[in-house]
């Protein structure tokens, strides 16, 4: 499936190898929190444990926000823009202004990386990524030490 190479690279980009525990951005500001993005597998963000949530990053797929023909020296293709959900989560305890500190530093980093091609890891066959476009991005508290970043992207393939 073509888009889920795209977001397999999004993942591949953003995270730590589950691994070896290398690659993926590293965060600028980490007190108090891990030091690295993680790929959340087989949980959602909201289910974790309190302190296993810092900095886990699941991505959902939300649908296509249109279809779009164009011409280029091949012919007429078509071009999708879909639309994905990034969810990071964090684990405050005591900590909530150092805290919304570190989500806004993860905001600004992945969004300035992420929208930048050059910086998108790997190639996905029979499918080109033509842009990545962070729409907005919200936090959103889950209980009295848990949030979650809310990045709502916009991807361009054809």
């Amino acid at each position: 499936m073509a888009l889920d190479c795209v977001i397999q690279r999004l993942y591949a980009t953003i995270c730590r190898d589950p691994d070896t525990g290398e690659g993926g951005l590293v965060p600028t500001a980490s007190d108090f929190h891990a030091e690295g993005f993680s790929r959340v597998d087989n949980i959602r963000i909201s289910n974790a444990v309190k302190g296993s949530v810092d900095r886990m990053v699941e991505i959902d797929y939300l649908g296509t926000a249109k279809y779009q023909a164009f011409a280029n020296g091949a012919g007429t293709k078509r071009r999708a823009t879909h639309r994905l959900l990034l969810r990071i989560g964090y684990f405050a305890g005591d900590n909530h202004n150092e805290t919304q500190m570190v989500i806004a530093a993860d905001d600004s980093l992945i969004g300035l990386y992420i929208q930048k091609l050059d910086n998108i890891h790997g190639e996905c066959e029979g499918i080109c990524l033509e842009k990545v476009e962070v729409d907005s991005s919200e936090v959103i508290k889950l209980d009295s030490q848990r949030y979650e970043l809310q990045m709502s992207l916009k991807v361009q393939v054809y």
